[in-house]
């Protein structure tokens, strides 16, 4: 079990890795499982997420909210205990910004962890 996760303002993916590859990439450093494993963990997140289409996709090729939401997934991979989330919706619409916020609060909640998110849009908050 990990310590940190981190949403980054910026996705901080690999432009020329698929992003599916990039989650198990991290489910590889993360701890002794094997292959099925770490597919399984992947698809379980991204299907919890709502991004199972992102998954054979590379980031140039997915919307900014979805590489959003699969920075969120690629911070909650590993099980850790504390979420910090640096603006993570400074560079979307206002439409998407709440719906990401929304998005961290609700699989922090279901999985029992703790979140803190740095932002300037008040209005994003629960």
């Amino acid at each position: 079990m990990e310590l940190l996760g981190f949403i980054f303002q910026d996705h901080q993916f690999l432009p020329n890795v698929r992003i599916g590859d990039q989650l198990k990439l991290v489910t590889k450093l993360k701890g002794e499982k094997d292959k099925a494993q770490h597919q399984a963990e992947v698809r379980s997140i991204t299907e919890h997420l709502g991004i199972e289409t992102s998954y054979a996709k590379y980031p140039r090729q997915t919307s900014g909210g979805g590489k959003q939401r699969a920075a969120v997934a690629h911070a909650f991979i590993g099980n850790p205990q504390l979420i910090l989330a640096d603006k993570p919706t400074a560079s979307l619409d206002p439409d998407r910004d709440h719906e990401i916020a929304q998005l961290i609060c609700k699989v922090a909640k279901s999985t029992n962890k703790s979140a803190i998110m740095v932002t300037h849009h008040r209005s994003i908050l629960p």
